[in-house]
C-alpha cells in the first residue's frame, strides 16, 4: 500500500492536471481530502428507495432518484442528476450538478470542480515489497524483438509483441496482452505478470515462466478488419512506387487504433520495400524478393505508405496479411517509360483523390523514362497525348463526358481523343472537369508510342444535396374549414403502409453539380442556387433530418415524421441524382425543417454536402378534441338559477361545478393512435385559438328555450392557458341567471307533472382556431352547427336540473305567555306557480343574517314591556323547511323580523339565488332601491280570554 501510495504521489507530479488548483466556487474551497473514500469505478444509479452509507469517490456518474438517499460524502468525475433523491453530506463533482424535483443536497455542493486523484485501493493482484520499479503512465507497448530488465508499474494496459523479452516484474491496472512469437524466435518473460484486468498469453511460440495474477482472461480477438491496398496500376523500373495500405473495420471504416504486425509480399518475388510515409517499422527481407514486415503503430492511424522499387518490366501482383486476414491482391504493371500524373484534389478520402462535379481540376503530366545506361528516371518530352476515360462507379453511367482542356474525350482507348500538349522539361499541365458524379479514371498515352501510358483515378462527388420542391396533399375531410392563417397542412400519423387517408406532403431531393465556373456550359444559368442541374448519375442513400424550426423552447417538442415504412424512417436509395419521398406526414405542429445528407459515397467518410434546411412549412392540429367531462349540482342533485342582476356570480347552491378537458390532436390514419400535439401551447408563442374563437350556449332539451345569454360567467375561456397541447377547466363554477321580474322553469331531466318530458338545461361549447382547427367528436366526425354537447355529441347529457328558487318567511301569533314559531320555507316555480321545495337540504340560516326592527335579532328584542329571544330550528333545511322560535315575553305587541340574503359586503354571501321579484324587501340598514333581505313577523297577545278556548288563527307551540 505504501508503495501504491507513493505511485500516485509520483502520478499527481507527472500529471499536472491532477495537480491544479481547485474550483473557486466557495463551495469547492477547500478541495475535499478523499483519502478515505470508498472507491467505485463506473456510473451509479439509485432509484427506487435505495440507499449508500459512507464516503464514496465514483469515477463516473450519479443518478439519483425515486426517494434514494446517500448519508455521506460523495465525489463525482462525471456529471451528477438528483430528483426526489437526498444526499446527506458534501458533493463535489467535476461537471453539473442537477437537481431536479425535490432533488436535494443537505451540505456543501460543488460543481465544475478540478479534478482530484482517486483514493489509494488496493488491488487484487497487486505486487507488494518491490524493491524498485518504473512507472508508465498510460499504456505501454514492447515492440517486437525489443526487451527490458526491470520493473514496471503500468497505469493503462500492456502488450508484449512478437519476439520480445523481459525479466522482470509487470503490474498493470489494465489488460495484459502477450502476443505469439514468430517461427525462429519466441516470446520470452521471466517475470511475474499481474494485472487487474485481463491476461492473455499466445499459446504458440511464447516461454513465459513467471508467475500470473488477474482479475479474469481476455477473450481472443476477432479478425474483424481488413486491408485495403491503394496503388496506381502502372509504375517505373527507376523509382519506387508508392503502394498504400489501409487497415478497415467490416464498415468500411479505419481502424485508427490498428498496432499489428503485417506482411507483405509479391507474385512472381520481386523487388524492395521502403517506408515512404508512416511511423512504424519496415523489415525489409533484403533479398529483391518482395518479402517485408510492417509493424503499425497507433500514429499511423490505420494507413501507410509504402514504396516498392523493381528494376525488372512486367506485371507483380501484391499482397498483405496480418493474423488470419488476407487482402486481395493489387496488380502493378512496372514499364521503362511512363506518363505520370498529380491530381488536385479538393479532399483525399482513404487515399482516393476527390473532387466535385463540374468543377475544373488540374491533371499534371510527368512525361518519364528509363535512362539505359545510369538506369536513372529522366524526363523526356512526347509530342501529342491522346486521352480516354473510364467508368468505375457507375459502370454505365448516363452519357456525361470527362472534358480535358475543355474537349471531351472518348470513353475507350479505341476512341482515344488526341489533344496537344506542349511539354516542359517532361511536364505539362491540362484542365479537367466532369459534369458528373462517380468513380473515374482519366487515362492518357504517348500519341507516338502506344505502349506508354498512365492514368488519374478520382472520385466526383455532386456539390450537394438541394430539397428543390415541396407538395401538400390534403384529405379530403367531411367538414373540414379551409385554412385561413397561412398554415401547411394538419399534423397528421399516417399509416406505415400503402394506405393514404391523412395530409400528407412530397418533398423532392436533387444532387447537383456545380456552376460557379461552368466552363463547358452545362448549367442554364451562372452561379450556384436553386436551379443546378443535377448529377444524372449519382447513387446513393439519402437521409432526411427532421428538425423543428418553430416553436422554440425546453418544452417543445420535435415530434416525428411519418413514411410508409415508419416513423423517422427517412433513408432512400437515390437514383439518376434524383429522389422524391412521396407522402410524408408529420404529427406535431409548429414548422417543420428538413436537411437532406448523404454520407459513404464510395468510400466511407466520404460525405456528400447536406442540404440546407428547408422549412417545409407551419403544421396545424387536426382537431380539438374535448373529454374528462364531469359536473356536481350546487345543491345535492339540483341547482338553484342565480339572482338576475349584473354584478352577481355563480355560488354555492347556485353554480354547477365544471370539469372537463380539450386536447389539439393531430390526424390517424385507420388503425394508428391519434396523438396530442404538445406543441400547441401559448407558452411557446403558437398560435392557439384566441379567446374570441371560444362560445358556450345552453338549451332546455324538451322546450328548446335558449338559455345561452342568461350563463355566466358570460366568458371564462383563457387562451394562455394551453398547455402542451391540453386546455384544462377545473372545478369551474358555472350558474344560470334568473329572469328579471318573472319566474321560469323548471328545467328537470324528469319534470314534475310527467316523468317522462325530459327538459335538462343541455351544455355546448363551441371552439374555432386560426387554422380551422376546432372542436370535434372525433378526426372525422364534427358537432351539429359546430356546437359540441358535453360529455359528448349526440349523446344525453345536461348540467343537471336547474330550478328558480324563492325562499319565504312566515308569520306567527299567539300568547304572549307562549313561545311562537314561523315558518321559513324554499319554494321553486314549477311552471305554473311556486310550490314547497321539499328537495332543498342545503339553504342555511344563521343568526348574522337575522334583524328585527329596532334591534339586532341575535339581542333579546323588546316587546311590549317585555323581550323576546329568537332560535333557529332546522338549519340546513330539512325537506325544505326551517323554524324562527321566538320565547315568550310575557308581554303583548308585534315583532317585524328580517332575514337577509344578500351581504352588502359580498354580492354572493348568504343566499341571493332565493331572492327575486315575489320576495324582496329592504332590510333596516337599507336605503335607496336595495331590496336584500325577506320579512315576515310574530304578534303576540293577539288572541284573549278563556283558556280553554281555541281562537280562529292562533298557534301552538
Amino acid at each position: 500500500m505504501k508503495r501504491y501510495i507513493q505511485f500516485l504521489l509520483l502520478l499527481i507530479a507527472l500529471n499536472p492536471t491532477l495537480s491544479k488548483a481547485y474550483s473557486t466556487d466557495p463551495d469547492c474551497v477547500p478541495p475535499p481530502d478523499v483519502s478515505g473514500y470508498t472507491y467505485i469505478a463506473g456510473d451509479v444509479d439509485l432509484t427506487g428507495g435505495e440507499r449508500m452509507d459512507g464516503d464514496f469517490y465514483i469515477d463516473g456518474s450519479l443518478s439519483m432518484s425515486g426517494r434514494s438517499f446517500i448519508i455521506g460524502n460523495i465525489y463525482v468525475t462525471d456529471g451528477i442528476v438528483t430528483g426526489n433523491a437526498v444526499v446527506y453530506g458534501d458533493v463535489y463533482s467535476e461537471n453539473l450538478v442537477d437537481e431536479r424535483g425535490n432533488g436535494r443536497i443537505n451540505g456543501k455542493n460543488c460543481s465544475n470542480g478540478e479534478p482530484i486523484a482517486p483514493p489509494p485501493q488496493p488491488g487484487v493482484c497487486e505486487i507488494p515489497g518491490w524493491e524498485s520499479y518504473d512507472v508508465i503512465n498510460g499504456d505501454y507497448v514492447l515492440n517486437e524483438g525489443d526487451s527490458f530488465p526491470g520493473n514496471l508499474h503500468v497505469t493503462g494496459s500492456v502488450t508484449l509483441k512478437a519476439s520480445s523479452v523481459g525479466s522482470g516484474n509487470i503490474y498493470a491496472l489494465g489488460d495484459i496482452i502477450v502476443e505469439a512469437g514468430t517461427d525462429t524466435r519466441p516470446t520470452v518473460f521471466s517475470g511475474r505478470l499481474n494485472t487487474e484486468g485481463c491476461l492473455s498469453i499466445a499459446t504458440t511460440n511464447t516461454s513465459i515462466s513467471g508467475t500470473q495474477c488477474s482479475t479474469s482472461t481476455c477473450t481472443p480477438p476477432t479478425d474483424d478488419y481488413q486491408f485495403e491496398i491503394i496503388t496506381l496500376p502502372d509504375a517505373l523500373t527507376c523509382e519506387p512506387h508508392s503502394v498504400r495500405v489501409n487497415v478497415k473495420d467490416t464498415s468500411g471504416n479505419l481502424i485508427e487504433d490498428y498496432d499489428s504486425l503485417m506482411s507483405i509480399s509479391t507474385t512472381p518475388a520481386r523487388g524492395t520495400w521502403s517506408r515512404l510515409a508512416g511511423n512504424g517499422t519496415l523489415t525489409d527481407s533484403g533479398n529483391m524478393d518482395g518479402l517485408a514486415t510492417y509493424q503499425f503503430v497507433t500514429a499511423d492511424k490505420g494507413s501507410v505508405e509504402l514504396g516498392l522499387y523493381n528494376p525488372t518490366v512486367g506485371q507483380v501482383e501484391v499482397s498483405v496479411t496480418g493474423g488470419a486476414v488476407i487482402s486481395d491482391q493489387a496488380s502493378i504493371n512496372f514499364h521503362k517509360s511512363l506518363i505520370k500524373t498529380q491530381l488536385s484534389c479538393i479532399d483525399t478520402v482513404n487515399g482516393y483523390c476527390v473532387n466535385t462535379a463540374n468543377l475544373p481540376f488540374s491533371l499534371q503530366l510527368s512525361a518519364v523514362k528509363e535512362n539505359e545506361e545510369t538506369t536513372l528516371c529522366e524526363a523526356y518530352s512526347p509530342s501529342n497525348i491522346a486521352f480516354w476515360s473510364e467508368y468505375i462507379l457507375p459502370t454505365s453511367p448516363v452519357g456525361k463526358s470527362v472534358e480535358i482542356d475543355l474537349q471531351a474525350i472518348g470513353k475507350s482507348q479505341v476512341n482515344a481523343t488526341p489533344i496537344g500538349i506542349s511539354f516542359v522539361n517532361g511536364m505539362a499541365t491540362v484542365a479537367g472537369n466532369y459534369p458528373d458524379a462517380g468513380q473515374i479514371i482519366i487515362h492518357a498515352q504517348d500519341g507516338d508510342n502506344s505502349e506508354i501510358v498512365g492514368q488519374a483515378e478520382l472520385i466526383v462527388n455532386p456539390l450537394q444535396l438541394q430539397i428543390n420542391s415541396v407538395n401538400n396533399n390534403p384529405a379530403e375531410v367531411s367538414g373540414y374549414d379551409p385554412v385561413n392563417d397561412n398554415g401547411f397542412i394538419r399534423a397528421a400519423v399516417r399509416s406505415h403502409s400503402n394506405l393514404v387517408d391523412v395530409d400528407t406532403f412530397d418533398v423532392t431531393v436533387k444532387a447537383v453539380i456545380d456552376c460557379s465556373n461552368d466552363t463547358g456550359s452545362h448549367c442554364a444559368t451562372s452561379g450556384n442556387g436553386p436551379n443546378n442541374p443535377k448529377a444524372p448519375s449519382f447513387s446513393n442513400e439519402v437521409t432526411l433530418l427532421p428538425s423543428l424550426v418553430f416553436p422554440n423552447g425546453a418544452s417543445a417538442s420535435l415530434g416525428k415524421v411519418h413514411s410508409q415504412t415508419g416513423a423517422n424512417q427517412l433513408t432512400e436509395l437515390m437514383v439518376g441524382g434524383e429522389l422524391t419521398y412521396a407522402d410524408l406526414s408529420y404529427d406535431e405542429v409548429g414548422v417543420l425543417g428538413l436537411q437532406a445528407t448523404s454520407v459513404d459515397y464510395i468510400q466511407a467518410t466520404n460525405d456528400i454536402s447536406g442540404s440546407e434546411v428547408k422549412e417545409i412549412g407551419r403544421f396545424y392540429p387536426a382537431y380539438i378534441a374535448y373529454d374528462n367531462y364531469n359536473f356536481t349540482e350546487g345543491c345535492n342533485d339540483f341547482t338553484y338559477m342565480t339572482k338576475g342582476e349584473t354584478n352577481d356570480i355563480p355560488f354555492d347552491e347556485s353554480a354547477v361545478t365544471l370539469n372537463y378537458v380539450m386536447q389539439a390532436k393531430a390526424q390517424a390514419s385507420a388503425g394508428e393512435t391519434e396523438r396530442i400535439t404538445v406543441n400547441y401551447d401559448a407558452g411557446l408563442s403558437y398560435p392557439v385559438a384566441a379567446d374570441i374563437d371560444f362560445s358556450d350556449s345552453a338549451y332546455s332539451a324538451f322546450s328548446s328555450v335558449d338559455l345561452s345569454a342568461r350563463i355566466i360567467p358570460a366568458s371564462y375561456y383563457d387562451h394562455t392557458q394551453w398547455l402542451s397541447g391540453v386546455y384544462t377547466v377545473t372545478a369551474l363554477k358555472l350558474g344560470l341567471q334568473k329572469i328579471l321580474g318573472s319566474a321560469d322553469g323548471p328545467y328537470f331531466e324528469n319534470m314534475p307533472a310527467d316523468s317522462t318530458i325530459n327538459d335538462q338545461v343541455d351544455y355546448y361549447i363551441q371552439l374555432t382556431g386560426k387554422d380551422g382547427e376546432k372542436l370535434q367528436t372525433n378526426a372525422t366526425l364534427t358537432c351539429t352547427s359546430d356546437r359540441c354537447r358535453l360529455p359528448a355529441d349526440n349523446t344525453l347529457s345536461s348540467l343537471g336540473d336547474f330550478a328558480y328558487g324563492r325562499l319565504l318567511a312566515g308569520n306567527g301569533h299567539g300568547s304572549e305567555f307562549q313561545s311562537i314559531r314561523t315558518l321559513i320555507e324554499a319554494t321553486y316555480f314549477n311552471g305554473l306557480q311556486f310550490e314547497p321545495f321539499q328537495r332543498d337540504s342545503c339553504t342555511t340560516i344563521v343568526e348574522a343574517q337575522l334583524s328585527a326592527i329596532p334591534t339586532l335579532i341575535s339581542d333579546e328584542v323588546a316587546v311590549g314591556s317585555g323581550k323576546t329571544k329568537l332560535s333557529i330550528l332546522n338549519s340546513p333545511l330539512i325537506a325544505g323547511k326551517a323554524y324562527l322560535q321566538f320565547s315568550a315575553p310575557n308581554s303583548r305587541g308585534k315583532l317585524d323580523y328580517f332575514i337577509r340574503l344578500k351581504d352588502l359586503s359580498s354580492a354572493s354571501l348568504y343566499a341571493p339565488w332565493l331572492l327575486d321579484y315575489g320576495n324582496e324587501v329592504k332590510c333596516p340598514d337599507e336605503s335607496g332601491i336595495l331590496k336584500d333581505c325577506i320579512s315576515g313577523y310574530v304578534e303576540f297577545g293577539l288572541f284573549r280570554g278563556n283558556d280553554r278556548i281555541i281562537y280562529r288563527l292562533q298557534t301552538f307551540d
